[in-house]
């Protein structure tokens, strides 16, 4: 096992330095979130949710559903993705959590790669 995880970081460090958005996925993704809200609001408990907040919290961000709406979500455009990556998913704004069977060797491993301080990024 902890003889795979260095090329296996080096997968993560390019997906997460390299991302393509392609138009496809995202139009999949878009599918599958509105599929998922639009079953979700068919319950009495995720819409008192939904109003609760609006009522308590108005305009505030937390009056508007983390999920999105069935509006919002058709709105998202790729640019919008791309810029909310370049904003928060970057080596001075992220953590990575690595679980599973403790090994000794991770450490050694790791420290070469300067995860710490993002120069794998």
């Amino acid at each position: 096992m902890s003889s795979r995880i260095g090329p296996a970081l080096e997968i993560l460090a390019d997906v997460l330095r390299n991302p393509t958005f392609k138009d496809d996925e995202i139009d999949r993704l878009r599918r599958q979130y509105l599929n998922g809200l639009r079953e979700s609001l068919g319950t009495p408990g995720t819409i008192a949710r939904f109003v609760a907040a609006r009522v308590v919290y108005r305009d505030a961000p937390y009056g508007h559903p983390l999920s999105g709406t069935p509006e919002s979500l058709p709105r998202i455009k790729r640019d919008d993705i791309v810029k909310l990556h370049d904003t928060f998913y970057r080596p001075d704004n992220a953590v990575l959590i690595i679980g599973g069977v403790s090994c000794r060797a991770w450490p050694s491993q790791l420290r070469p790669a300067n995860l710490a301080t993002g120069a794998c990024w």
